[in-house]
């Protein structure tokens, strides 16, 4: 008799139970990693999961034809725009500055006449060789972002990463057709006096936020930043208060008098014995006489 089987016995004859067998038969041990593996992969094929497919990004598509180019700050503007403009124009946008000081270090350079280090922005570095291939194939080039000293810089490091000859700046106040045309009809120069000013304002940012904070982290609480505005007004504010303190009031005197000359009425004030020198009255004395 095999080892798990019941038996019944009647007379001479054994009648094993089928039922037995077929309970211990489902009780095989199980098959090796590999079986299991394959009988896993066909479970998995009857099912309905979904698929998931890897996808792979892909650059913008370059423009074909013959179009002029046209660089903006602003995404929906840039929609507006190419709307306005038609077929013969590409217009893509900067989504605001491209380059600025570095986080990790002053980047200003104070002996050699306040030299700006420039880098490109995080995660803007796409968005500058984007500009700069659809310049490549550009008959003209038109720089449209904002007409403030803030817009001026952003035009100016385009045109430096661009590095072509026909760049052309465009402002307007309004994005409607007409005023749109009209700049580009119209096109100016870089402002280089307006760039200078907001180099300037941003080199004071830096030399004021870098140069003070930590003197107000040491003195004041530490995380509270300077700023170029609030730190010379409270300059200004402190020195007008020394000012008022200091002041010594001093008592004084003038003569002023109404004299009519033939029919003429007509105001006088005493200034001095000579007309080259003014008297002041500080004693009332000298006023009586």
């Amino acid at each position: 008799m095999l080892v798990g089987q019941k038996a019944k016995i009647k007379g001479n004859k054994i009648k094993i139970n089928k039922t037995t067998i077929k309970k211990k038969a489902k009780s095989k041990p199980k098959p090796l990693a590999k079986a299991s593996v394959k009988s896993n992969a066909k479970v998995k094929s009857k099912s309905k999961l979904p698929l998931v497919k890897a996808v792979t990004l892909k650059a913008p598509s370059k423009p074909k034809g013959s179009y002029d180019l046209v660089v903006v700050e602003s995404p929906s503007k840039a929609k507006t725009i190419k709307k306005y403009l038609g077929p013969g124009y590409q217009v893509v946008a900067s989504n605001g500055h491209i380059k600025d000081l570095p986080k990790s270090k002053l980047g200003v350079d104070i002996k050699k006449n306040f030299a700006m280090e420039l880098v490109p922005i995080k995660g803007k570095q796409y968005k500058i060789d984007r500009i700069c291939e659809m310049a490549l194939h550009a008959k003209e080039i038109y720089l449209a972002p904002d007409m403030d000293r803030e817009g001026e810089a952003i035009a100016h490091h385009i045109a430096e990463a661009i590095g072509r000859k026909n760049i052309h700046r465009v402002v307007f106040n309004a994005v409607t057709k007409t005023a749109i045309k009209g700049a580009i009809s119209h096109p100016t120069q870089l402002n280089h006096h307006m760039y200078d000013s907001q180099k300037t304002r941003r080199i004071l940012d830096r030399l004021v936020g870098y140069k003070i904070s930590p003197l107000l982290w040491d003195k004041v609480q530490r995380g509270i930043s300077a700023g170029r505005v609030q730190s010379v007004a409270l300059r200004i504010i402190v020195e007008r208060d020394d000012e008022i303190k200091a002041f010594k009031p001093e008592q004084w005197f003038s003569i002023e008098g109404s004299i009519e000359k033939k029919g003429i009425l007509f105001n006088v004030q005493y200034y001095g014995e000579t007309p080259d020198k003014k008297f002041d009255l500080k004693v009332l004395e000298d006023a009586k006489k």
